[in-house]
């Protein structure tokens, strides 16, 4: 009896070198960049989604080149201090590469950029854990959005109260489903969505910058990059 794909063994050793692999082609990648553009600018992201990233880094492919991937394989890319930057000053860089934040390579200025990820900004869905920026309250009455009636089990359990009167839902009291400031629950963000109401605004915005050609680094925002952040980069070893 042929043996099933599901049962076979992975030993431990092979997935490691291929993790260490993907980590080294992720570095070589990003050095090839560095020499490839004019500048590198650590860029920070709020609701990250997949889909206006993808269009985003399409529309820019001709002039710019994205890295997002784990900031501690990115610093060693960099240098994470002067001894082993890649090049002059980007150790800096690398300090900076903590949170929610990546990586681009690009012949554009950063005042160019920053108008393109203007330009690129979407509304969409909050998903769950993000804060709310409206309050949400559903009227007792009629159930406005056309939802089929199907959906009144799925409703309740989500903790809105309603009922099918005449093959309409009817929401028996009024509900405050989130209030402006509110971490949203898992039943509260799928409500808002169910009700159509986007809270949650994806942006990227650059922090700093490194210039090829002088090897100088700035801070696009106030503090990034000086000595606070440098013991940030360190502590994420």
């Amino acid at each position: 009896m042929p043996k099933s794909k599901r049962s076979r063994t992975v030993h431990l050793t092979q997935t490691e070198k291929g993790g260490r692999e993907r980590k080294s082609r992720l570095m070589d990648r990003i050095r090839a960049a560095i020499d490839e553009y004019d500048r590198v600018i650590v860029f920070s992201f709020d609701n990250m989604r997949s889909t206006p990233f993808k269009a985003m880094r399409e529309t820019m492919a001709g002039h710019s080149r994205f890295f997002l991937g784990s900031n501690k394989v990115m610093q060693i890319a960099l240098g994470r201090d002067a001894a082993s930057a890649y090049r002059g000053g980007l150790n800096r860089v690398a300090a900076v590469l903590t949170g929610q934040v990546g990586l681009m390579c690009t012949n554009k200025t950063v005042e160019e950029v920053e108008k393109e990820f203007e330009e690129h900004g979407e509304l969409d869905y909050a998903r769950a854990g993000a804060i709310a920026t409206q309050d949400i309250v559903v009227p007792a009455g009629e159930l406005a959005g056309g939802l089929q009636h199907t959906m009144v089990p799925h409703l309740r359990k989500l903790g809105l109260p309603c009922e099918l009167q005449k093959g309409v839902i009817v929401v028996r009291m009024e509900t405050t489903v989130c209030k402006e400031g509110d971490r949203l629950t898992a039943e509260a963000a799928h409500l808002a969505k169910l009700l159509g109401v986007q809270m949650a605004w994806f942006s990227l915005s650059p922090v700093a910058v490194w210039e090829r050609e002088s090897e100088a680094f700035e801070a696009v925002v106030p503090g990034m990059g000086d000595a606070s952040s440098s013991a940030a980069a360190a502590s994420s070893a």
